[in-house]
């Protein structure tokens, strides 16, 4: 997995672990030494996130919200999306990013939006996905109406029925049988 340092050190910096996040960083930077950009990039994260506990002040988060702008890498961009929010009025930037798997950005949404936020989140997710035919929205509804509604649009769209044939043993409700 090319992002896993990357994606380590977001969600750690999620949930609130700073060190794991930084360790992360350093870590991914000597392991990935003969890819020298990718190298020196995580290298410039774990020195930008170093500020973080040095009080950070306005410059601070001006620089960090700046650099987010010039990153490649998806993990890198939340990490710093996130750093640089000013609360819940960030956080668009980062749920609404499709280079972010499904469930780590639900994941996000569920640690920091309220519960209105997140239900709103989640219906209009939901409604995209189901219109989009993208399956990753099963974790989410299950084996329901809208989960059957949601594979049934995968199928118009890819094409595909032999991926819903591998939900042949899941448990469905007694209303569809």
């Amino acid at each position: 997995m090319h992002d896993r340092y990357e994606r380590v050190a977001a969600l750690s910096m999620f949930y609130g672990n700073y060190d794991r996040s930084i360790e992360s960083l350093k870590l991914g930077a000597i392991n990935t030494a003969s890819d020298v950009k990718r190298s020196t990039c995580l290298n410039m994260a774990a020195l930008a996130l170093t500020g973080l506990s040095a009080r950070p002040d306005a410059l601070w988060f001006t620089i960090c919200n700046e650099m987010k702008d010039s990153l490649k890498e998806p993990y890198l961009r939340a990490l710093f999306s996130f750093l640089s929010a000013q609360k819940h009025d960030g956080y668009d930037r980062i749920l609404e990013s499709n280079d972010l798997p499904f469930q780590d950005r639900v994941a996000f949404a569920c640690l920091y939006l309220n519960q209105k936020s997140l239900m709103t989140y989640l219906e209009k997710t939901l409604i995209k996905l189901i219109d989009d035919g993208c399956i990753d929205g099963i974790f989410l509804t299950g084996i329901t109406a809208v989960g059957l509604k949601l594979l049934l649009g995968y199928v118009d769209q890819v094409r595909l029925v032999f991926t819903c044939y591998n939900y042949r043993d899941c448990p469905f409700p007694a209303v569809f049988l």
